[in-house]
């Protein structure tokens, strides 16, 4: 009864947050001449499986829930005469040995049929709950990535929206011209972290307690709250800096190409 009244409580938070994107996108649209559209479906996995989601007409939002299924909310929004209609689909494959890889599309159908302009404003806001140690390879195109209470695998990318991330899996996130902003608040014994930006700022928050190794590079600012050495070839405007709290713990790789850098430091409970 816990798991699913959780369950029910993280679905509903997401129901609600898609929502407010989806009609704060329509507002400058004739409403009656519009669709709004919740899809809803789950399907059972292996929290030792891999889940690959790449999306382009919208923002995906990821949360850990005690489950052992994959579900899925998705608010559609498409004009009332578009003849291509939302769905759900996940395409399942054995990856290697008992693992299992999973191909998530939450697409509208024959997207290959000529458009009407006016319909091309389509969109589909998509809230995921996984298991816990589910690894997870997600991509949008220009939607908002946001991933919470992740404790596994997991790599990030989206061209030109931005990446916001909380959990103690290993990380790897890139974003063309996105910011991105990171909350660290687990320590494990090693976390591989690797974020990388073409323009876009990198924001990443962590304890006080937190054993790390930090590797920076960028041609922006770079700020921080601990002690940085910081290497700069004369003429040059790359700058690469290195900060140690300990010999041993989480490696951080952050770099940006133009983007500013920012490592903060927070004195509070940790939590997933």
């Amino acid at each position: 009864m816990r798991k699913l009244k959780s369950i029910v409580n993280v679905s509903l938070v997401l129901i609600g947050i898609l929502i407010v994107c989806v009609v704060s996108a329509e507002k400058s649209s004739d409403q009656s001449q519009w669709l709004i559209n919740t899809l809803k479906d789950s399907f059972l996995v292996s929290e030792s499986d891999v889940l690959r989601f790449d999306h382009n007409i919208g923002d995906v939002r990821i949360k850990t829930a005690d489950t052992d299924r994959i579900q899925i909310t998705a608010i559609a929004q498409y004009h009332n005469e578009d003849p291509h209609k939302p769905i759900i689909k996940l395409i399942s494959k054995k990856a290697k040995g008992t693992i299992n890889e999973h191909r998530l599309t939450v697409n509208f159908s024959h997207l290959e049929i000529a458009d009407n302009e006016e319909w091309s404003k389509r969109r589909i806001d998509v809230g995921i709950i996984v298991p816990e140690g589910l690894k997870l390879r997600v991509e949008t195109q220009n939607g908002l990535i946001q991933a919470k209470q992740i404790v596994a695998a997991t790599e990030l990318k989206s061209h030109n929206g931005d990446i916001e991330y909380q959990g103690s899996g290993n990380i790897k996130a890139y974003s063309e011209r996105g910011s991105m902003f990171f909350k660290l608040y687990k320590s494990p014994a090693s976390q591989q972290v690797n974020l990388s930006t073409l323009t876009g700022d990198i924001h990443i928050v962590l304890l006080e307690q937190a054993k790390v190794n930090v590797n920076l590079k960028t041609r922006g600012p770079i700020t921080t709250d601990y002690s940085i050495k910081i290497d700069r070839k004369p003429g040059s405007p790359l700058k690469q800096g290195f900060l140690q709290t300990n010999k041993t713990g989480s490696n951080i790789k952050l770099e940006s190409h133009s983007g500013g850098i920012r490592v903060q430091m927070i004195n509070a409970v940790e939590n997933k």
